[in-house]
């Protein structure tokens, strides 16, 4: 985060005392990083799609082969829920953190009219 006078790049809000200081462009940084992780995520369940396509033609059809499914699919299941909700997850923490820079660029936005108004 930057200091509280680099107002280029850093906003401030809130009244008295309580001030928040936000860099914009790391939060906008941290928001394209937690998308990157949500695209690897969706990577990942694809792959594990693909790899358990690939393991159920392998497998076959005998008694052995259904057994061994009747044990993995709860498993493989498991996992794609805790995939899945890690993607929804993260999409849901970049929303927050897309939200948090839309209405701390409106409120240094605010300010700066509001200063303007007062030096005139």
């Amino acid at each position: 985060m930057t200091e509280a006078a680099d107002m280029t790049e850093a906003t401030a809000a809130g009244s008295g005392g309580n001030r928040l200081h936000a860099d914009l462009t790391e939060l906008t940084e941290l928001a394209e990083q937690v998308g990157a992780v949500h695209r690897d995520v969706d990577r990942l369940l694809d792959e594990l799609d693909a790899v358990l396509g690939d393991a159920d033609a392998a497998i076959g059809v005998d008694e052995g082969a259904r057994a061994f499914r009747s044990g993995f699919a709860p498993r493989a299941h498991e996992i794609r829920g805790a995939a899945e909700s890690a993607a929804a997850e993260l999409e849901r923490h970049r929303n927050l953190i897309r939200r948090g820079i839309g209405e701390l660029d409106a409120a240094d936005h605010d300010v700066a009219l509001r200063l303007t108004k007062e030096s005139r």
